[in-house]
């Protein structure tokens, strides 16, 4: 299921390639939009954001080891600015009123591999290059799924959703493993935390969830009824 999710080893084949410029970024720490630079998470965990004109943060992704970020402008021929009029043309289908950036939120160990180096290795392994379509037409999936969701679908829905997806195999009673806090799971669903809270409070009422909020452990109690509300 691929719903709101965190993204790990997308571009393993690529480890041994990144490991040059190595930096170690402390959590927190933001990433300005780049033209020139693909960052490779050897260690760590980052997420994008869009930062709305109104300055409201969505998360839209996280990302952890072995996954590249910041590969859009690969898909050009150099930076929009400098780009032929086509390339131009294509990135303006891209370009939003919000702005995006990459955070850290975790202490991360980061490789950083130029595009024209990137360009290089493609030249002769094409098969690398494969591998950045694939991943980048996941996160393409990923994000039209997810505008979907947030069109379609009612907002306990989607709370009950992510959950589902995040259902560790064999466990049973079903159990989640809580990777983010409340507020971060809050905003990469689109509502309020407050809004989360009272549809996690009811489904503990009505005996559907057993948690604790300070804990990062989730039990399922009543499967069937669990996966209905998740339209599954």
């Amino acid at each position: 299921m691929f719903y709101f999710t965190e993204l790990t080893n997308l571009n393993r084949c690529w480890k041994e390639l990144a490991q040059e410029n190595l930096s170690t970024c402390k959590k927190g720490y933001r990433f300005p939009p780049r033209h020139d630079h693909m960052y490779f998470i050897l260690r760590g965990r980052v997420r994008l954001v869009a930062l709305t004109p109104d300055g409201e943060e969505k998360n839209l992704w996280y990302l952890r080891e072995g996954c590249f970020f910041n590969e859009t402008p690969a898909f050009f021929q150099s930076s929009p600015e400098a780009a032929s009029p086509q390339s131009q043309a294509t990135f303006s289908v891209f370009q939003t009123t919000s702005t995006f950036f990459h955070e850290c939120t975790e202490s991360s160990l980061l490789g950083a591999l130029s595009l024209a180096r990137v360009k290089d290795i493609g030249t002769r392994h094409p098969e690398m290059l494969l591998n950045l379509c694939h991943s980048f037409s996941l996160k393409v999936t990923l994000l039209a799924q997810n505008m979907a969701s947030f069109t379609l679908e009612t907002p306990r829905q989607r709370v009950y959703k992510y959950l589902a997806a995040r259902i560790e195999p064999g466990s049973n009673p079903p159990r989640i493993r809580r990777t983010m806090s409340y507020i971060e799971m809050a905003n990469l669903l689109g509502m309020h935390r407050i809004s989360l809270y009272k549809i996690l409070n009811a489904a503990k009422k009505n005996g559907i969830l057993a948690f604790d909020k300070g804990k990062t452990v989730i039990t399922v109690l009543q499967p069937d009824v669990f996966f209905r509300n998740a339209g599954l």
